[in-house]
Parts: C-alpha cells; sequence; structure tokens
C-alpha cells in the first residue's frame, strides 16, 4: 500500500529489523485506519487523525473519495451483512434482516453524502477564486 509508507515511515527505517513494525502489523493497522476514516471525518474533520491521513493522501496524491470507497470495501468484507435466509420463521428474523439492510445502506449513504459535501466545498472554492480579482486592470 502506497500510504503505508507515508504513515509508518519512522516505524521501518531502523538498522536492527527487531525494531521495525512488521508489515503485516502495518497493513492491518492502515485498513483499520481506512475504515475508520469516514466517522472520523464526520465527528471531528479537524481531528490529527483525519489530518495525518490528510497529508498522507497528498503525498501520495490520493483522492479522497478513493480511501472513502476502501472504506466502504473494508467495513463490506470485515463487516459482513447477514445473507437473508430463504423461509424467515417468523416477523422478528425479518425484521432483523431489514434492519441490518437498512443499516448497510445508511452506511453507503453516509460515505456519498462525505463525498457530495467535499466535492461541494472544493466547488465553492474554486469560485471563489474565480470571483476575487487577481490585480486591478485598467
Amino acid at each position: 500500500m502506497k500510504m503505508k509508507a507515508v504513515l509508518f515511515a519512522s516505524t521501518v527505517a531502523f538498522s536492527d529489523q527487531s525494531l521495525n513494525l512488521d508489515e503485516g502489523v502495518a497493513d492491518v493497522l492502515v485498513a483499520t485506519l481506512f475504515l475508520h476514516y469516514p466517522d472520523m471525518l464526520h465527528f471531528c474533520d479537524s481531528s490529527p487523525f483525519v489530518v495525518k491521513i490528510r497529508e498522507a493522501m497528498v503525498v501520495q496524491s490520493i483522492g479522497e473519495s478513493e480511501v472513502l470507497a476502501w472504506s466502504s470495501t473494508i467495513r463490506r468484507e470485515f463487516i459482513p451483512a447477514s445473507q437473508p435466509s430463504t423461509s424467515p420463521s417468523d416477523d422478528s428474523d425479518r425484521l432483523g434482516i431489514v434492519l441490518k439492510l437498512v443499516q448497510r445502506q445508511t452506511e453507503q449513504i453516509s460515505v456519498l453524502i462525505l463525498q457530495n459535501k467535499q466535492l461541494e466545498e472544493r466547488l465553492l472554492a474554486a469560485e471563489d477564486k474565480l470571483h476575487t480579482p487577481s490585480g486591478t486592470t485598467t
């Protein structure tokens, strides 16, 4: 992963290999960071966690939409929705299945809302740059 090299640069450059962070551990840590990125972005977009991830994204030229897509993919893989059975035994089973499906859709919608807000912010910033005079002309 490209992000792993940036996020954990200070833990893999030791000459004594026993002090370096294990590759597998670094992979799991990056996946965990990606998994929780949309939640942290929603709750506190100025937190050190979000700032560090954004810095790493800039260094690696990775867009926020790509990280959000990875987050959604990781969430689906490691927190799978239960497969609906063909004949639920009663209404409570059916309700549980529907609730899990709604929760999954809500998570996906939240990711899309975040992406939309970020695109809107970028568009507004671009519009502001176009409307502000860069200098006086005669």
